[in-house]
């Protein structure tokens, strides 16, 4: 069971919840306007980590197109990363070392609000941080809601691919 936890929030939610969890989804990382770099993990971001690991938690790290300027996820924010290889790839590298380095033991690809245009940026972005973070490191894709095959592929999302691509 995955619990979520705004990076803010009281670190003692971990610990009032952990019974009831394995994993803790830690949101906190966006990308920037450009699509390009993603923030760093904030002392905050890393304080939920912490509490995770010290109630024998996974603690996963959050990567999101949610822009606090709109006030909601953004589709050009993750038009520009998934259509970019450069983009990818350099966000990729940085989620990369947040897991090899930085304590972090999974990532969820939380991209929303995008169209059935960035369905093969989706699925390269999730194979390539697969590769890059290798097998053993959980890594999850958060959905926006549909209720059939072809919902999901108008709002960007190849199930199918992404599931043979991005789960362990």
């Amino acid at each position: 069971m995955t619990g979520f936890q705004p990076e803010n929030a009281d670190t003692t939610l971990v610990d009032a919840n952990a019974a009831a969890m394995d994993v803790v989804g830690v949101d906190g990382l966006l990308l920037d306007r450009t699509g390009s770099k993603v923030t760093a993990p904030s002392r905050a971001a890393e304080a939920q980590r912490n509490r995770a690991h010290a109630d024998g938690l996974t603690a996963q790290l959050l990567v999101s197109n949610y822009s606090e300027a709109d006030g909601d996820f953004s589709e050009p924010i993750a038009r520009k990363l998934l259509t970019s290889p450069a983009n990818r790839a350099r966000v990729v590298r940085s989620l990369a070392a947040d897991v090899a380095s930085g304590g972090w033991d999974s990532i969820m690809i939380d991209l929303e609000a995008l169209t059935s245009a960035e369905k093969p940026g989706l699925t390269a972005f999730a194979r390539e941080l697969r590769a890059a973070v290798g097998d053993d490191v959980r890594l999850d894709i958060a959905l926006s809601a549909s209720t059939t095959a072809a919902g999901y592929a108008r709002m960007g999302y190849d199930v199918r691919a992404l599931r043979a691509r991005s789960t362990t």
